[in-house]
């Protein structure tokens, strides 16, 4: 891992902990839960869903990076939502666990990837509908 990102992570991870210090060990316990999102384009994604206890107007949409799983949130979705925020991630389109098992994936034209924006706007409204502002 290249220094700089050693570093940004490193930072991100102390100014994490400042933040939501406190709200941590104040916070009851809230839990992410499996769930699904239909896109306008009608394809339908895995997805973790996490209400806080409290619930606020704030909420977080996690993207994974191509090729990735929307577990690779995990540790950072349980912060937030214990910090009192919605907490949304998700598989794209053709990657995680929406390739079926015992499959292997269909590679991805350009156009898939162009569409992945529907997978995002699907997770955005999902949020709105639970109040997220």
């Amino acid at each position: 891992m290249p220094v700089f990102v050693f570093r940004l992570l490193t930072a991100y991870g102390l100014a994490a902990s400042a933040l939501i210090g406190s709200a941590l060990a104040a916070a009851p316990v809230a839990t992410v839960k499996p769930t699904t999102l239909t896109t306008k384009d009608g394809v339908t994604l895995q997805a973790s869903l996490g209400a806080p206890t409290k619930a606020g107007p704030n909420g977080i949409v996690f993207v994974p990076m191509i090729g990735r799983s929307r577990e690779d949130w995990t540790g950072v979705m349980a912060d937030c939502l214990k910090a009192g925020n919605f907490v949304l991630s998700f598989d794209l389109r053709g990657m995680g666990a929406n390739v079926p098992v015992g499959t292997t994936a269909v590679p991805l034209v350009a156009a898939d990837y162009l569409k992945m924006t529907e997978d995002v706007n699907a997770a955005v409204a999902l949020l709105k509908a639970k109040g997220v502002t």
